[in-house]
């Protein structure tokens, strides 16, 4: 995280996998299940979308509407 953040920031491990949390259900409402995986002791990465049944990930409107939703 030393390496994201700047040194007067404080985030926590927890914080991280809030928004992971967070982003992971708004692609699960599109359709978009399974495409950040967690690499245990490593953090996460975006995985394949063919995976996911999906070309490329959804914009950036649609993701927002889920979020109204």
């Amino acid at each position: 995280m030393a390496a994201a953040y700047q040194l007067n920031i404080q985030v926590s491990d927890r914080t991280i996998d809030s928004h992971i949390r967070n982003i992971r259900a708004k692609l699960a409402a599109v359709n978009c299940d399974n495409v950040i995986e967690t690499i245990h002791g490593v953090g996460f990465k975006l995985g394949a979308l063919r995976a996911a049944g999906m070309t490329e990930l959804p914009s950036t409107r649609e993701m927002a509407a889920v979020g109204r939703a």
